[in-house]
């Protein structure tokens, strides 16, 4: 009888044995399980953060501050979105005025930050290019009171010199002889020679 106790406590025991190990090894899985998941939405989560993040920087737009002169209604310092275009930009200038000239103007230009638009009127038009004519018919150029539109008639002298020439001028006064010119950017021997003979002060 006793033997037969024994032998059935064993039966009993080793059923539960396993299923305590069956449950042991279900409650890892579902630990792993859990973690797993876990972290799979936490990342999901930094992804949509970063997504969103990096739309919002797309989608603020950068600003330029664009100064507009001359002949529009309302000449002054304006601030657009980048990417906007020349007639947008004379648009929120009031418009051009009846003596505007637009024979040189691009309106479909896209513009940059700090540019300057000048817009003429005819009749400056008419005077500047009546003196690149006397300029260009004239034995010499003065270089103390000749425009950059002048100046560009020159030999050897491009849109970037001139405005260099220019500037030094502002800056330092008349030229005291057309030596000084050498002084001026990217004006070196080679080009004064080609047009020391054209120049004057």
């Amino acid at each position: 009888m006793k033997k037969f106790k024994d032998l059935k406590h064993q039966d009993l025991k080793r059923p539960l044995l396993l299923f305590g190990i069956g449950l042991f090894i279900l409650l890892i899985v579902l630990w792993g399980y859990h973690n797993t998941l876990e972290k799979s939405n936490n990342q999901l989560e930094e992804v949509d953060i970063t997504t969103s993040e990096n739309e919002s920087i797309q989608e603020a737009p950068t600003e330029i501050m664009v100064y507009i002169t001359g002949e529009v209604n309302k000449p002054g310092v304006y601030t657009f979105a980048e990417g906007v275009r020349l007639q947008e930009a004379i648009d929120t200038a009031g418009g051009f005025t009846d003596q505007a000239d637009l024979s040189s103007l691009n309106l479909a230009k896209k513009l940059e930050d700090e540019s300057k638009i000048v817009v003429y009127s005819k009749a400056a038009i008419t005077d500047s290019e009546k003196e690149i004519s006397d300029s260009v018919n004239s034995e010499t150029i003065n270089i103390n009171t000749a425009t950059a539109e002048v100046l560009q008639t020159l030999p050897g002298i491009g849109e970037k010199i001139a405005a260099s020439i220019v500037e030094y001028r502002e800056e330092n006064g008349f030229f005291s002889s057309i030596e000084e010119l050498k002084n001026v950017n990217r004006i070196g021997d080679k080009v004064f020679e080609s047009l020391k003979d054209k120049i004057c002060v």
